[in-house]
């Protein structure tokens, strides 16, 4: 009998683990967002520092932990592609172990089929972005927590969460309170702010060194989406479009955050308060533009705790919600991963869903997917991916132009370069341009905002001379330049950079 039921474990186990290897490499694609990450890897390696651009300092990537991971690797091998897929299946493996270490054979199963169906979830774990790294550190923090095992290994992910991305910081927010309250109440303030400078402290020196190097505390990223000019109504229509259209579109996803909640609020109400703090946040913002990716975050703690928390004495409760769930998400389903085509039926821009959200992975699959992988590989193709604007950056790269502007920047700028400035409208790169706000035409598309460039910029760059006519944007450039190019221990730079993080710029001019 026990031979019978510890066959029967392993046969759950490896079918739960062979169909997420499977969906894994079946799903497998980039996108241009990625490329923005591997140019500033290059950029390290080529001798001049982590940046976009040759000539300035700035932050183009929005995950430390995952910038710096996938440049410790960049040792081995010049394949940035390769090494992401290799990294984000080693998390995704550490992943479900962690899972199959705290739960039963059938959950396990049962948590890789709601994976690979989620769309928003698995459509991010493979395409060289920093998901992976998150889902991992906060199914961790999860289950520590729903385990009462408050030990130096929560406290440690606890304080490295903020550098896989600030914002997913809002879902363990009120945990971290907790603790700190906790603490204040059972040992002294001495105590508390100990315990708090140790839960803060890699990000204050991340912080520190990202002021020092780039002059400013968050990623260029951040500045460039922010420093808008819209209204909070054209916000909540682009949050009513997002949340829509994952709903329509990545309904297992939208589905089981919603109809958790309640029930994580009743059995884990600081779980339950940081997802909707962070839901609520997603509203502020207007959503995002790649359908599902910044929902997934949510949906993997709701997860964990719908298939760890519920025990025997509720297993009515939990066939009622997965019921729930189940109905409501697979009535519909729209390219779910585990079933989904290699090459979906909808790609380039047949899959743009609404006017502001796409369908990222359709979008760019149909040159960047394992097919064509292989075949660079094999030598069928000359680059991989086997994009149109690659045909153009080879082209760029072997002329004497010296700067080139162009929206959807990644694939181009990576293959174009390193030696040449590359201009991004959008600002993602450019932290000039990011000070600039912008005024979203024709509608708010988050993370897409043409900024403009003012008269004289492209001048200014070329002849490395400030010629810009506005009097206020030149003595922006003049900061910005300062701050960017300056050496770094210059007291006229680290004076700059007080003027940058402490005045008006940020938000005082309009398109």
């Amino acid at each position: 009998m026990e031979k019978e039921r510890n066959l029967h474990s392993y046969i759950l186990t490896y079918l739960a683990l062979a169909i997420l290897v499977f969906t894994f490499f079946k799903n497998l694609w980039t996108c241009d967002d990625t490329y923005i990450i591997f140019r500033s890897i290059e950029q390290l390696y080529d001798g001049n520092g982590p940046r976009w651009n040759p000539h300035e300092r700035v932050q183009a990537y929005t995950s430390v932990l995952w910038f710096w991971l996938l440049a410790l690797f960049r040792i081995f091998t010049k394949d940035l592609f390769l090494i992401s897929t290799l990294i984000s299946l080693t998390l995704s493996i550490l992943l479900f172990k962690l899972v199959k270490d705290n739960t039963k054979p059938h959950v396990t199963l049962l948590f890789v089929l709601f994976i690979t169906l989620s769309k928003g979830f698995f459509d991010f774990i493979n395409p060289g972005l920093e998901n992976p790294l998150v889902y991992l550190l906060l199914a961790f923090i999860t289950i520590k927590w729903l385990k009462k095992e408050i030990d130096p290994p929560l406290i440690i992910t606890l304080s490295i969460l903020p550098l896989s991305r600030h914002d997913v910081t809002l879902i363990v927010a009120p945990i971290i309170i907790y603790l700190l309250v906790n603490t204040f109440k059972k040992r002294s303030l001495k105590v508390t702010l100990l315990f708090a400078i140790k839960l803060s402290a890699p990000l204050i020196i991340w912080s520190a060194f990202a002021i020092f190097y780039y002059g400013q505390p968050f990623p260029n990223t951040a500045y460039a989406k922010l420093n808008l000019d819209v209204s909070p109504k054209e916000v909540l229509l682009s949050s009513f479009d997002y949340f829509y259209t994952n709903l329509k579109y990545d309904t297992l996803t939208l589905v089981t955050i919603i109809l958790l909640i309640p029930f994580i609020f009743y059995k884990e109400p600081l779980l339950a308060s940081g997802i909707t703090l962070y839901l609520i946040y997603l509203i502020k913002i207007g959503g995002d533009f790649m359908l599902g990716r910044f929902l997934s975050f949510p949906f993997i703690v709701s997860l964990i705790f719908l298939l760890y928390k519920v025990k025997n004495k509720q297993k009515t409760v939990f066939a009622l919600y997965l019921s729930i769930v189940t109905f409501f998400s697979l009535y519909k389903l729209y390219n779910p991963p585990l079933l989904a085509p290699i090459i979906p039926k909808f790609t380039g821009h047949a899959a743009l869903l609404s006017p502001r959200v796409a369908d990222e992975r359709g979008f760019y699959v149909s040159n960047t997917s394992i097919i064509d992988y292989l075949r660079y590989l094999t030598g069928k193709i000359g680059f991989f991916p086997s994009h149109s604007r690659i045909e153009l950056a080879i082209y760029i790269k072997n002329t004497p132009i010296k700067i080139v502007q162009f929206a959807n920047i990644g694939f181009l700028g990576y293959y174009v370069g390193t030696e040449k400035i590359v201009i991004d409208p959008l600002a993602l790169t450019d932290p000039f341009l990011a000070r600039i706000k912008c005024t979203p035409f024709p509608r708010f598309r988050p993370g897409h905002c043409i900024h403009p460039l003012p008269d004289g910029y492209i001048e200014t760059l070329l002849k490395e001379k400030n010629v810009l006519k506005d009097p206020e944007l030149h003595q922006l450039y003049e900061i910005i330049k300062s701050v960017t190019s300056d050496p770094l221990f210059s007291w006229t730079r680290l004076r700059n950079i007080v003027k940058l993080n402490f005045s008006i710029f940020f938000d005082q001019h309009r398109s």
